[in-house]
């Protein structure tokens, strides 16, 4: 769901999620708090709603990356490309890493350098608490007047900040891009352990390329693809 405004996503969490977002925050607050342009998604609140029959739901509340802003597409890209196609879609609909293939994401050689730096340290994070299937969520609208003219002489930090809050504009001056990791609670259990052992089974020609991986190959994959999409 989303907020009235956009600025703010709320999703239901599954127990153990929500019971690893507890335990993870200490350690994700230390992270924001060392690294201010990170680009993990902020998480802003988590409540349990209890019904008059004693039944419970957990809800999370996130910042939109989107701030509020109408785009015109947006991905949710792994790096992994079984099952990873969603075809035409509306905005509001996530398109996936086939249907992103041979686009580029414009930054220019120094924004590129600096993105990179921070989202290694992102991956590191997650690979040390063994978080895997995570995903980078791309949005994308094409630039107005406006945008050349406020984004045109911004820092490099401030581009960081950017691209959590605001957009920043391509190397082309053509688009402006929201990027932020998503979906960050999920751990290399049993059950996906069977996962990748059902799907490597189906997908013998492709094992490498299908979404279930163990943290460290997942990370690895990830960072590899990211990099080659930016330029």
């Amino acid at each position: 769901w989303r907020t009235h405004d956009r600025k703010f996503v709320v999703k239901s969490l599954p127990t153990p999620e929500r019971d690893l977002l507890v335990n993870l925050l200490p350690s994700y607050i230390e992270h924001l708090e060392q690294h201010p342009y990170s680009l993990l998604a902020r998480f802003c609140g988590l409540y349990d709603l209890v019904s008059i029959k004693h039944s419970s739901v957990a809800l999370v509340l996130m910042c939109s990356v989107f701030g509020g802003e109408e785009i015109d597409e947006q991905f949710d890209l792994k790096g992994s490309s079984v099952n990873r196609r969603v075809g035409v879609a509306d905005a509001d609909t996530a398109k996936k890493d086939v249907d992103f293939s041979g686009r580029f994401i414009y930054l220019g050689a120094e924004r590129r350098a600096v993105v990179l730096c921070q989202l290694e340290r992102d991956l590191l994070w997650l690979e040390r608490h063994g978080l895997c299937d995570y995903s980078l969520l791309l949005g994308v609208r094409t630039a107005t007047k406006e945008d050349i003219r406020e984004r045109r002489r911004g820092t490099l930090n401030g581009e960081l900040v950017r691209l959590q809050c605001g957009g920043v504009l391509s190397d082309d001056r053509q688009s402006v891009y929201y990027l932020t990791i998503i979906d960050v609670l999920t751990q290399y259990t049993f059950k996906k352990k069977g996962e990748r052992t059902l799907k490597s089974l189906k997908y013998y020609n492709n094992a490498t390329q299908i979404s279930a991986q163990p943290p460290k190959p997942y990370r690895a994959r990830f960072q590899k693809f990211i990099a080659s999409i930016i330029i």
